[in-house]
């Protein structure tokens, strides 16, 4: 049976994987393993968000939703050291991968802990980011944007990535219809990337 990112499973395989790619002038490489989302590559549409992704000046706090072992805050959290980041996760491996990522850079700006979507989440954000876990489903990951809408300060912003063949359009609709306004900043290789803000 196939085990998903988004389930915990005990028997997965110890294999480890070394993830490295470049984010602006640094080079990082993140451990990774079975039974996370993309164990041993840069996922795509992860790498057109990070590229595509221009913060704004009044953000200082950042929440990465589906974390997974941590590309997208850590790559963050390196490159802005006056940013306060959280990381999240249903996936306790990816989270372990995670923390262990934070740990080899030593960094002190961000944590990752495990939350099913964000019930274990008590601060709130000035951004929040998401490559979404399409494969949890459709009403999963619509949950992460209406949560979210919650979970951000007035004129914070909300950021994700989606491939047009696992839901873009949909994904789209939902943000337009739970913020009142989205923005398609990319399109590339059918992934988009999208923001709302909450006004």
């Amino acid at each position: 049976m196939n085990s998903h990112y988004f389930k915990n499973d005990q028997n997965l395989s110890n294999k480890t994987y070394n993830i490295t790619f470049y984010y602006k002038e640094y080079l990082l490489s993140l451990t990774s393993s079975a039974g996370v989302f993309s164990k041993d590559h840069l996922d795509y549409g992860t790498n057109t968000l990070l590229k595509n992704l221009v913060l704004s000046p009044n953000c200082k706090t950042i929440l990465d939703v589906g974390c997974g072992i941590g590309v997208i805050g850590i790559s963050l959290a390196i490159t802005n050291p006056h940013l306060y980041l959280e990381m999240i996760d249903v996936n306790e491996r990816a989270i372990e991968l995670a923390n262990h990522n934070i740990h080899k850079y030593n960094l002190s700006n961000i944590k990752a802990y495990v939350s099913n979507l964000y019930e274990n989440v008590t601060l709130t954000f000035d951004c929040i980011i998401t490559n979404p876990p399409v494969r949890a489903g459709k009403q999963v990951i619509h949950k992460i944007i209406e949560g979210g809408y919650s979970y951000l300060n007035i004129n914070g912003e909300f950021w994700a990535v989606i491939n047009k063949k696992h839901g873009a359009p949909s994904f789209e609709k939902k943000m337009q219809e739970v913020f009142g306004n989205v923005e398609i900043i990319e399109k590339d290789k059918g992934y988009w990337v999208l923001k709302s803000i909450k006004k």
